[in-house]
């Protein structure tokens, strides 16, 4: 009994160590020089009332006429404490809330994707890493729904096999395009939003698979789990 409650106080300890140590991040909007593309930048710490700010911010837009045509999020894969990870992240409802806008998302990785940062990964239509991202496995999320998104053998994968490189996930065909560092990265996911931009909108949404059921189901499973309890 001991035992039990030393290493109970030990990790008791080391996760309000892990919290003085880390401080919430905010998520940053920021709209293109061509109006047609909205840029969030986030890591898994930002704020509930940035992020609620920022989805508000992009429905104002779209209802005022703003010509927003793809959505592009910088992930910065910075694994925190639960208890820095807003609700509305890990509970789906900022995932949901940024697939209602209706418009192809576009993703750029780097870091250590973990936690639910998966969820940011898994609503995304194109993915684009920088060659040195860590994707952490098993990813975040309830396997039906994960499986939905990737496929049976890529969850196999995740949920049997250890961190994988960017370059294994573009092997699985979860990630589609690798770059040298972060800066490339973020480059090459602006340029491929604004050669989206050109196409007429049935393509956009043919290229994007905008709206894919596997998106939406993953994030109604997260938020079912917060009424269940789980």
């Amino acid at each position: 009994m001991g035992d039990e409650a030393g290493e109970a106080s030990a990790l008791h300890f080391v996760a309000n160590v892990e919290i003085a140590n880390s401080e919430p991040s905010i998520a940053r909007l920021v709209i293109d020089e061509t109006k047609e593309v909205a840029i969030i930048e986030l890591d898994e710490a930002a704020t509930p009332e940035s992020l609620e700010a920022a989805f508000q911010e992009l429905d104002a837009m779209k209802l005022t006429g703003l010509p927003l045509k793809v959505l592009v999020l910088y992930i910065n894969g910075k694994p925190q404490p639960p208890a820095l990870v807003s609700k509305s992240l890990r509970l789906g409802v900022f995932l949901l809330a940024l697939r209602s806008l209706g418009l192809p998302i576009i993703c750029c990785l780097t870091g250590k994707i973990a936690g639910p940062t998966w969820g940011l990964f898994f609503i995304s239509d194109y993915r684009i890493a920088a060659t040195d991202t860590t994707f952490i496995c098993p990813p975040y999320g309830f396997p039906a729904a994960i499986k939905n998104c990737v496929g049976h053998h890529s969850l196999t994968m995740l949920m049997h096999i250890g961190p994988m490189s960017a370059m294994r996930m573009i092997d699985l065909h979860m990630v589609q395009s690798c770059r040298k560092n972060a800066a490339d990265a973020r480059a090459a996911t602006l340029a491929h939003a604004r050669r989206l931009c050109t196409f007429a909108q049935s393509q956009r949404e043919a290229a994007s698979r905008i709206l894919q059921p596997g998106a939406i189901d993953y994030c109604e499973r997260l938020n079912e789990a917060r009424f269940a309890g789980v």
